[in-house]
């Protein structure tokens, strides 16, 4: 996993740098250092950035002309940004430019300077290619389109706070896994789900219906030792019920859908999990599956009458990124 360090004017680009650089990094496979989270408390911010600059295979730079001229953390930590990487030869040093106005950039009188990545403001939601070479820059791997990556994610939680049960459909089991992760923890900034429990359908535990049903009730904070069926999924709605009318419907977020497909799950515990969404609103669902549950369930299905929202991830123009 490759570490990056992002240095950016705060009072200029910190809601792009939080909402949209840092989550398509997270999900592309960096740790990403950032001031927001990982300077120390009680240290200097030059001496914090020096320190989390020196522990870094790359530093992004978040380029804007306040960048220069107001900022003198800036100018520091670009300077220690090219001391990685003098003559520019290893490219650790990524530079991506957010104003027209910012190039050329003073390396300290160098005849080379590094080639940047253009992402100007008002493209970042159109410029795929851009992310990509971002992406590419730092060692990452992204199997889809970074700008639908992006807007899908901020669909998803819009979509959950309403609240409102989504199919998130994507190729990639492995991108959708990332935007769950970004949801219940925020890699910087961004408000959590903190109601959000996630099931994986490839854990060999939730193989059997009852070992389901087991990961649900231990997934909302239940331990239930050998229940029948009907005591487990009583036991599951009451806790539902209890929850939602404390904090707010809980979210249950299903890795691996598909698997419903194919797996004698039964409809016992489906017919509760929509009892819970679609008629006591005691529950929010996402369910994540490569194709929509209505196209490889049938039409009778428990699972395809509930009033899913479906939000898709685009596949990567050319194959996977990275």
């Amino acid at each position: 996993m490759p570490k990056v360090f992002v240095s950016y004017r705060f009072e200029e680009q910190q809601a792009w740098v939080v909402q949209r650089l840092v989550p398509i990094l997270h999900a592309a496979g960096a740790a990403v250092l950032i001031d927001r989270k990982d300077f120390r408390i009680g240290c200097g911010p030059n001496a914090s950035a020096e320190a989390l600059q020196a522990q870094c295979d790359f530093q992004v730079l978040v380029l804007s002309a306040s960048y220069f001229t107001d900022s003198v953390y800036c100018r520091h930590e670009l300077a220690r940004a090219h001391a990685t990487d003098p003559d520019f030869t290893r490219g650790t040093v990524v530079p991506i430019r957010r104003d027209a106005s910012v190039w050329p950039v003073p390396w300290g009188g160098m005849l080379d300077s590094p080639l940047y990545v253009d992402l100007p403001n008002g493209t970042e939601r159109t410029n795929d290619e851009g992310w990509t070479k971002i992406v590419t820059a730092v060692g990452g791997r992204l199997e889809v389109s970074p700008t639908s990556w992006l807007d899908a994610s901020e669909a998803v939680s819009s979509a959950l706070q309403r609240p409102k049960s989504v199919n998130l459909v994507c190729d990639s089991n492995a991108a959708m896994k990332a935007l769950v992760a970004g949801l219940r923890d925020p890699p910087v900034g961004a408000a959590a789900l903190p109601r959000l429990h996630v099931i994986d359908l490839d854990a060999g535990a939730t193989r059997t219906p009852e070992g389901l049903v087991r990961k649900v009730l231990q997934a909302v904070g239940v331990t239930v030792d050998r229940p029948t069926a009907r005591e487990a999924l009583e036991t599951l709605e009451d806790r539902l019920e209890a929850i939602a009318a404390t904090d707010g419907p809980p979210i249950l977020a299903f890795l691996h859908g598909s698997h419903v497909a194919d797996r004698n799950y039964g409809v016992d515990l489906f017919r509760s999990l929509r009892f819970c969404t679609e008629s006591a609103r005691w529950l929010v669902l996402l369910f994540c599956s490569t194709a929509p549950l209505r196209s490889v369930l049938p039409t009778d299905h428990v699972l395809s009458q509930i009033g899913w929202q479906t939000i898709r991830i685009a596949p990567a123009k050319g194959g996977a990124v990275q």
